[in-house]
């Protein structure tokens, strides 16, 4: 237990006497203008306007942060299906350069690689593919439409749907 002598406990020394705390030994002291001011524990509520203002600022907030997280999403979206299209082409494309004649191949070739559903696969040729040594290439596209999660938002600016292309162009090894 602590104990003081009566010099300290004139000056206000520590601990303070029972009941006071600290902040009645900061009155003593002539402090008491720095203490903070917090909000009681049991105490609800922002008190008044402030409450409501909250309120109205989160209903603001909450459908902003939203459409950035889901823009967010859409945005991967498109670039991951992007790549898996980017892809295929370029798988179709290597399957058609070794058998040019075969396009049904070259077209599931391209759907087999995890293109997204609804794909379009274009094959064309050019040049000598058929004859051995030939100069020819062969060109492999595929278009795929991208529809976002935020559609109904996007819709109102014209951009409910986004349309993805891809193509790949090799030379024929016969």
């Amino acid at each position: 237990m602590w104990r003081a002598d009566a010099e300290s406990q004139e000056s206000g020394g520590w601990p303070p006497e029972r009941g006071g705390g600290l902040t009645a030994l900061w009155r003593r002291q002539g402090r008491a203008a720095s203490i903070p001011r917090t909000r009681r524990a049991g105490r609800r509520g922002g008190g008044g306007a402030a409450g409501g203002q909250s309120l109205i600022e989160m209903a603001f907030a909450i459908p902003l942060l939203m459409l950035i997280l889901l823009g967010t999403l859409d945005l991967g979206q498109v670039f991951f299906d992007y790549i898996q299209l980017r892809g295929a082409v370029v798988e179709g494309a290597s399957y058609g350069a070794r058998n040019p004649t075969n396009t049904a191949g070259i077209t599931t070739a391209v759907t087999d690689s995890g293109v997204p559903s609804g794909t379009t696969v274009t094959v064309s040729t050019s040049g000598s593919c058929t004859t051995v040594n030939g100069t020819g290439t062969i060109s492999v596209q595929a278009s795929s439409v991208f529809r976002p999660l935020t559609t109904s938002f996007f819709a109102r600016f014209g951009l409910d749907t986004w349309n993805l292309s891809s193509s790949a162009t090799m030379r024929c090894l016969t």
